[in-house]
Formats: structure tokens, C-alpha cells, sequence
């Protein structure tokens, strides 16, 4: 109970900090459905609380270094998480030259793929307007409606980290709640494995918030390891998920017959070095989101 206390404290600290920071961004101010992120973080803090509550001693005695490794996974899931949201996923800055030569050029074509009617300006070929942040995105990947925001050309590494991490943890917390529900039902009770339901019910009779908090935690392991999946073959093949998506709308991924033509793509090797280059260079420098 000495040692739950302390990883109560902790959590208890970090997590505050981690949600002053949140609600401190500007991105969380001008929101449209903060309450999102608000959920997913209560969800992760509720998780973590039951399992130094209720299944961290019963881990610990036979699976001590595991039963420990909980608390630094879910930390540092935690500060990736802030990380990609408040970092500037590569924001496009349009200047009045920009606002000139938008107007100049929509006189001669009204609707070239180049210029960004809502934000009048012009815009590199990469680059995409978001609706729901209004702005134009160097790199955008798509707007993650799961964290609010987008993400992009400077977040992209630290957001696949989050789901490498996220899955990671989840794993590590179901690997270790789901012996201790077990070890809650009596010797003389058969478990209907195959009974989705009825296995539930019992597990939800022993304990219910751990059984409701493990079902939501295998929801969100296969939506994470799905998401990093696709992000993974998105790295391989040098696309964003839009351009994944909607390819044809692209003229410069199209050849001169029409079909599919990725000229960014350099050979599974290269795309990769490439993106983990960037990531690691100018990418991670902290950027704060202006609006």
C-alpha cells in the first residue's frame, strides 16, 4: 500500500500538469469539441488509478518489473500525448504578397490546385486547407478528430511515437488487470470464454469498473494499432492519408494516363530514412500553435 500511495501521488501530479497544459493551449481554447480530449484523458487517468488501486500488488508478486513498468509507459503515453497536441503540426503562414498573388492568379484561372480560397493564398503542392482549424497545413496527414488536431508535417513523428507507445501500454495493462479479474472468480465457477456476454457479466459482478475499463481498453488497442498500421504503410509509400485517399483529385499524382503515379516515392529504404531524418532534425524542436 506504501508503494500505491507514491504511484497515486504521481500520477495524481503529472496528469494535473499534463491537463493544465491542455486546457492552457490555444488549440483547446478555440475548439470546437474540446470535450474529446478531456474524455480520452479521464478515461487514461481512471484506468491507471484502478490499476495501482486494485491490481498492482497483485502483479507485483509475480511480475515485479512488469507490475513497475505501467507507470513510466503511462507517463510517457501521457507526455507524447501533449506533445503532438500542442505542438504546431506546420501551420502555413500566408503574407500579403501571398494575398496579392492569389488574387493576380484566380483572375487568370478561377480554380487552380494551387491556391487556398479560404485563406487567399497560395500554397505548396503538400500543403492542405483544414476546415476544422481554419488554417492551411504544410504536410497534412489528416485532422485526428481522437486528439483534436491536426496532424502534419512536424507532429507526424511524434504522433506515430504516441501510437507505438499507446499500444505498447495498453497491451502491458491488459497483459497484467486481466489475470487479476480472473483470479477474482471463485474455484468452483467455470468461465465461458466463448460466452462474450456471460464472461462479462461475471467479470462486471467482481469488479465493474475494471471489466467496463477493460473493454474500452481493448477498443482502443485495435483503433491505435490500426492507426499505426496505416500510418506505417503511409511512411513506406511517402503519402499522407489524404493524398492515400483521394488521389485522384491530385493532378501531380497522376501520369499522363490518369492512373496513379507517386512521384515522392523514393523505395521503401529512402522513405523511411527520410522521414526519420526529419523527425529527428528540425521536426522535434517545440513550436507553440499560433492562431
Amino acid at each position: 500500500m506504501f508503494i500505491n500511495f507514491w504511484i497515486l501521488l504521481g500520477i495524481s501530479i503529472f496528469g494535473i500538469r499534463t491537463l493544465y497544459n491542455l486546457m492552457q493551449s490555444e488549440s483547446f481554447k478555440t475548439s470546437r469539441n474540446p470535450i474529446i480530449v478531456s474524455g480520452i484523458f479521464a478515461f487514461s487517468l481512471t484506468a491507471f488509478f484502478s490499476y495501482a488501486y486494485w491490481v498492482f500488488n497483485f502483479a507485483s508478486d509475480w511480475m515485479p518489473i512488469t507490475a513497475l513498468l505501467v507507470l513510466p509507459a503511462y507517463l510517457t503515453t501521457l507526455e507524447l500525448y501533449r506533445r503532438v497536441y500542442s505542438k504546431d503540426p506546420g501551420y502555413y503562414s500566408y503574407t500579403a504578397e501571398d494575398t496579392i498573388a492569389f488574387a493576380l492568379e484566380a483572375n487568370q484561372d478561377p480554380s487552380p490546385p494551387s491556391l487556398c480560397e479560404s485563406c487567399l493564398g497560395i500554397r505548396t503542392l503538400r500543403t492542405k486547407h483544414c476546415s476544422k482549424c481554419e488554417r492551411c497545413v504544410e504536410g497534412e496527414q489528416h485532422h485526428c478528430t481522437v486528439l483534436n488536431c491536426c496532424i502534419a508535417k512536424n507532429n507526424h513523428g511524434t504522433f506515430i511515437a504516441f501510437l507505438v507507445s499507446s499500444v505498447f501500454t495498453t497491451l502491458l495493462w491488459l497483459l497484467l488487470t486481466i489475470p487479476y479479474i480472473r483470479s477474482l472468480v471463485p474455484e468452483a465457477t467455470t468461465i465461458q470464454w466463448i460466452n462474450v456476454y456471460a464472461t462479462f457479466r461475471l467479470f462486471f459482478d467482481l469488479n465493474g469498473t475494471l471489466s467496463i475499463l477493460t473493454m474500452v481498453a481493448f477498443v482502443a488497442l485495435g483503433y491505435a494499432s490500426f492507426m499505426l498500421a496505416f500510418h506505417i504503410r503511409l511512411i513506406a509509400l511517402n503519402l499522407t492519408a489524404y493524398e492515400s485517399a483521394h488521389w485522384a483529385r491530385y493532378n501531380y499524382l497522376k501520369n499522363e494516363k490518369g492512373d496513379f503515379c507517386n512521384p515522392y516515392d523514393k523505395g521503401i529504404p529512402q522513405n523511411f530514412q527520410e522521414f526519420f531524418s526529419h523527425w529527428m532534425g528540425s521536426s522535434r524542436a517545440e513550436a507553440a500553435k499560433s492562431v
